[in-house]
């Protein structure tokens, strides 16, 4: 069986978001740092990015995550913010950064 190269962007993509958010924070998957790559594939083209201080995302991060993805611009990343207000979870908010393109999260947009 041939080895998909779906896998090896996801890999690759992995990596390389690692290496660029390691230059503005700390990853720590139990929300004692910045950030956490979830390190699961879902099978589609995204990395989800929890991010636990709103202040992490800022246009320079964005800027350089857009970079990390012009080898793999049919992929994108979400910043999953999942910052605690007065020690309760804040609503879900958040940014999906692709190659040439920024959107809000639908939850995070304002309804009418």
């Amino acid at each position: 069986m041939k080895p998909d190269p779906r896998d090896d962007e996801w890999q690759t993509l992995y990596r390389s978001l690692g290496a660029t958010l390691s230059r503005f924070g700390e990853e720590d998957a139990y929300g004692k740092g910045d950030y956490w790559i979830v390190d699961d594939d879902y099978g589609d083209t995204s990395h989800k990015v929890c991010v636990s201080r709103l202040a992490f995302i800022t246009p320079e991060l964005v800027a350089a995550v857009q970079r990390s993805l012009s080898d793999v611009p049919h992929w994108r990343v979400l910043l999953q913010v999942d910052e605690e207000v007065n020690g309760l979870p804040a609503s879900s908010t958040g940014l999906t950064v692709c190659f040439d393109s920024v959107e809000p999260h639908p939850s995070s947009r304002t309804r009418p």
